[in-house]
């Protein structure tokens, strides 16, 4: 796959998905602007089944309702079908053509415009998955999503201590044995985001 095809399926996809989100936060507001016109006071962390709500702890956050809940559950799968896609395209597409390059010199030259767009495509969205992860697993009791927000922080932490001083040391001195440990390190990411994915899909599918 060429970089214009790779960079087409990415555009799309995150257009797809900003669309899907769009719509999904809109109704989310909605709801919500409705639920908080009604006096309602937060003080326990439960599952009221005949109110058909998920109330959290006492705190002043609004209570999401089950079609609420049901919507930001939707949403989380959505950006992390599309962080993975993003995740499995920089690994077997980005990082694989960098090693076509023939010289230190076009190394340089190709990683950096790649890993700017890569920013924007890729972490931004996932920047937002893990924050809506985040929320979930603080406000309702569900302990999947608690091991949603571990494979994410495994793969942040990955990152920032692994990959990212990786691709600083390709920018500035195009160091091939550094892309060759960047792309076999790299691995951790693909591992738990693949796990994150997957403990999303089976939550969900888990509610019926």
């Amino acid at each position: 796959m060429t970089r214009p095809h790779y960079e087409l399926i990415m555009s799309w996809s995150l257009l797809v998905t900003l669309k899907s989100s769009t719509r999904t936060l809109t109704r989310m507001a909605s709801q919500v602007s409705s639920k908080a016109r009604a006096p309602a006071y937060i003080t326990a962390h439960t599952h009221d089944v005949a109110s058909n709500t998920i109330t959290t702890t006492h705190g002043g956050h609004i209570p999401l309702s089950m079609e609420q809940n049901n919507s930001a559950l939707t949403l989380l799968s959505h950006l992390s079908a599309y962080s993975l896609a993003g995740c499995l395209m920089e690994h077997f597409v980005v990082f694989h053509s960098w090693q076509l390059t023939t010289s230190h010199d076009e190394l340089q030259r190709l990683q950096t415009p790649t890993g700017m767009r890569t920013l924007y495509i890729y972490v931004v969205p996932k920047i937002v998955t893990t924050l809506l992860a985040c929320y979930l697993a603080w406000t309702t009791d569900r302990t999947w999503l608690k091991w949603c927000v571990a494979c994410l922080t495994v793969s942040w932490v990955s990152s920032f201590t692994v990959q990212i001083p990786l691709q600083r040391r390709i920018q500035h001195t195009g160091d091939r044995k550094a892309l060759v440990k960047l792309v076999w390190t790299d691995w951790v990411r693909v591992g738990s985001m693949l796990g994150h994915c997957g403990i999303v899909f089976l939550g969900c599918k888990s509610l019926g």
